[in-house]
C-alpha cells in the first residue's frame, strides 16, 4: 500500500511538473474524428482553440472555479457536430475569452439554430480591432437570441452589454483572474519590465523598435511575450516565469493586462482594440496610453508612480463561479425549442 501511495505522489509530482512547461491541451472534440468521439463529462464548453494563453486562462479559471473538467469544443471548427452535442450532454458553457469578434458570427448563428441545451455564457468580451467593420445585424441578433435564452450570461465590460442589448446580463472581470489565484505565492518582482505584445496586430519590426525604446529609455531589466505557447513552454510557465517576476507590465495585448490585474502588478496598456480600454475603464490598476502617444512610455516608471493601486474585484468573479457550479449540479431546463428569427 505504502509502495502505490509513493508511485501516485510521484506520478503526481512529475505531472505537476509537466504541466509547467507544457503547453495547456484540453479534451477537444474537434480535434477527433467522429466516429471515435466519447462524452466524458455532461458538460460541454465552446472555447477558441487558437494559441496564446488569453484563450486557455480563462478556461482553467472557469474549471477552478467550478472543480470540474468539461468537456470542450473549438467554436473555429465549422463543422461542430450539434446532433452529437445535444445527445451526450446536459449544459454547455460558451467562454470566457473574446468569442464576440465578428469572425465567430458563423458559431453564433449556429448554435442559435442547432443547440438544444442549458446554456450559461461567461467571461466573454466584444472584440473589435481599430478598423474593423463590426458585427452584422444578423450576427448581433444570433448573438442576443441566444443570451435571451441562457439561464447564466455574464460579460466582461459593460461596453459588451451595450453593442448587444444584453440589459441582464452581469459583468465582471474574466475568470482568468481565479486560475492567477495559485499563482500568487509564487510572485516575486525582479526589476522586470514585461512587455507583452500582440504579434498579428503588432509587427515584429515594430515590437522590436519599441523594445529598443524601452530598454534604452528604463531602469528596468526587460523581457518580452507574445503571450503564446510552445512545447516547453506552456501557459503556467509563460504566467509563473513571466509574469510572476515583473515590476510592471506594458502591453497590447487585453489579457496582459487581464494577467496584471489579477496578480496586482501596475500596467500600462496600448489599446489596439476599445476592448483593453474598456476594461481598463471598468477595473483600473492600470494606464492608457493612445498608440499616438508612445513617447510617453519612454517615462514608463513615471506613468507607473502615478497609478493608484484598488482592490481587484475577486469576489464578482466568486459569486459568478458559485452561480454556475450549483446551476451543473440541477436539472437542466428546457431548451428543446428555439425561439427567434432563423438566421
Amino acid at each position: 500500500m505504502i509502495a502505490v501511495n509513493l508511485v501516485k505522489k510521484t506520478k503526481d509530482w512529475i505531472s505537476t511538473i509537466l504541466d509547467h512547461y507544457r503547453p495547456a491541451r484540453f479534451y477537444d472534440l474537434s480535434r477527433i474524428p467522429a466516429g471515435r468521439r466519447i462524452a466524458r463529462s455532461k458538460v460541454i464548453q465552446f472555447y477558441s482553440a487558437v494559441n496564446n494563453i488569453g484563450n486557455y486562462t480563462p478556461v482553467l479559471g472557469i474549471r477552478r472555479l467550478i472543480q470540474h473538467q468539461p468537456d470542450t469544443w473549438n467554436v473555429h471548427d465549422r463543422a461542430i457536430d450539434f446532433d452529437f452535442v445535444n445527445r451526450h450532454y446536459t449544459h454547455a458553457i460558451i467562454g470566457g475569452g473574446g468569442l464576440l469578434h465578428p469572425v465567430f458570427e458563423p458559431f453564433w448563428r449556429r448554435f442559435h439554430r442547432e443547440c438544444r441545451l442549458a446554456t450559461a455564457v461567461w467571461g466573454i468580451g466584444l472584440c473589435l480591432p481599430n478598423g474593423s467593420d463590426g458585427w452584422s445585424v444578423a450576427g448581433r441578433e444570433a448573438v442576443r437570441a441566444v443570451m435571451g435564452r441562457a439561464d447564466l450570461v455574464n460579460v466582461r465590460d459593460a461596453w459588451t452589454a451595450e453593442y448587444f442589448g444584453l440589459d441582464q446580463a452581469d459583468i465582471g472581470p474574466c475568470p482568468t483572474i481565479a486560475y492567477l489565484l495559485d499563482f500568487m505565492p509564487c510572485k516575486d518582482p525582479g526589476g522586470y519590465c514585461l512587455f507583452s505584445w500582440h504579434d498579428q496586430i503588432v509587427s515584429s519590426e515594430q515590437a522590436k523598435a519599441f523594445l529598443k525604446s524601452l530598454r534604452g529609455s528604463s531602469r528596468y531589466k526587460i523581457k518580452s511575450t507574445n503571450n503564446k505557447q510552445y512545447p516547453g513552454r506552456g501557459v503556467h510557465r509563460i504566467v509563473k516565469g513571466w509574469y510572476c517576476s515583473a515590476d510592471m507590465v506594458v502591453t497590447t495585448r487585453l489579457h496582459g493586462a487581464i494577467i496584471a490585474y489579477g496578480l496586482g502588478i501596475p500596467y500600462v496598456a496600448i489599446p489596439v482594440d476599445r476592448k483593453i480600454t474598456e476594461f481598463y475603464r471598468m477595473y483600473g490598476n492600470g494606464i492608457i496610453v493612445e498608440p499616438d502617444d508612445l513617447d510617453q512610455v519612454q517615462h514608463v516608471e513615471d506613468l507607473i508612480g502615478a497609478i493608484r493601486m484598488t482592490q481587484i474585484r475577486m469576489e464578482d468573479v466568486l459569486r459568478f463561479g458559485r452561480k454556475v457550479k450549483e446551476w451543473i449540479g440541477q436539472p437542466p431546463t428546457d431548451h428543446n425549442t428555439v425561439q427567434g428569427m432563423a438566421l
